[in-house]
């Protein structure tokens, strides 16, 4: 890809359809406290569906690994309630100059939309 496509505006959705897509991260502990937090943005690729975001914000500070996907909570808070189940952490590098995360995630793309439906006729 070219520099310039990458940067350029008109290959992207809308800001109403990145707002949409942006995510809510949230790590908890056993208690459903939440303990680390932060955004990332929903994106697919042939069929499966993957949240990119910084390390940081599922880095566990005591054990300097990931969060278990098990205490990652992921919603799509400005269209729905629906939390975003983790199905693996893909990528994951911490260092201060990448600070990267690749996640693969469970969406049920139909419910998704039935709840978005229903928000909408109330």
């Amino acid at each position: 890809m070219s520099r310039k496509k990458l940067i350029d505006s008109s290959c992207y959705p809308d800001i109403d359809t990145l707002q949409a897509l942006s995510v809510k991260i949230n790590c908890i502990n056993e208690n459903e406290e939440i303990i680390e937090h932060g955004t990332g943005t929903l994106f697919a690729n042939d069929g499966s569906y993957y949240v990119i975001t910084a390390a940081h914000c599922i880095l566990n500070n005591t054990t300097k690994s990931f969060y278990d996907k098990r205490y990652i909570q992921i919603s799509l808070p400005h269209i729905c309630k629906t939390l975003i189940e983790v199905n693996e952490i893909l990528e994951f590098n911490s260092d201060d100059d990448a600070d990267f995360a690749l996640l693969s995630v469970k969406l049920d793309i139909d419910s998704l939309f039935e709840e978005i439906n229903d928000s909408s006729k109330t």
